[in-house]
Order: structure tokens, then C-alpha cells, then sequence
């Protein structure tokens, strides 16, 4: 719960770790989509590729994802 609630301030090695950990505890479902809006929201567009390499589950997720590979020049990947 108190990465839930601070998501904005955590790091993704702290996300990452608490997802893989606990994968089953309903909010880790939720949490890599939020963290991926989260990283957008700081326009840590690397941060957020490191993080998320594969394309996230949630439609506002995507829409940061594919943002992101415009923005780092992945054009391709982003259409």
C-alpha cells in the first residue's frame, strides 16, 4: 500500500521488485500500467522504456508507451 500511495516518488527498481514479488496481490495487476502513466506524467521517457519494454496493458498506458518510442525517435514501433 505504500507504494500504491507514493507512487510518484518511487523508483522503478521499487515497483519492478514489489511486482515480481508479489504478482498475484491485486494491486501489482494494476500497478506496472499506473507506473508506466506515472514515469509519462515526469517525462522520463527512458526511465519508462527501461521499465517497460513491452507494450502495458492499459489504453492510457499505451498511449504513454507508444509516446514514448515516437519520442526516442522509434516511429515505427509507435504506429
Amino acid at each position: 500500500r505504500q507504494i500504491t500511495d507514493d507512487l510518484m516518488n518511487q523508483p522503478a527498481v521499487t515497483v519492478t521488485n514489489f511486482v515480481r514479488a508479489n504478482p498475484t496481490l491485486p494491486p501489482a495487476r494494476t500497478l506496472q500500467s499506473r507506473f508506466v502513466n506515472e514515469l509519462a506524467r515526469r517525462e522520463d521517457w527512458r526511465g519508462l522504456f527501461a521499465f517497460c519494454p513491452a507494450k502495458p496493458g492499459t489504453t492510457e498506458a499505451q498511449c504513454n508507451y507508444y509516446y514514448e518510442k515516437w519520442n526516442a525517435g522509434q516511429s515505427e514501433e509507435a504506429w
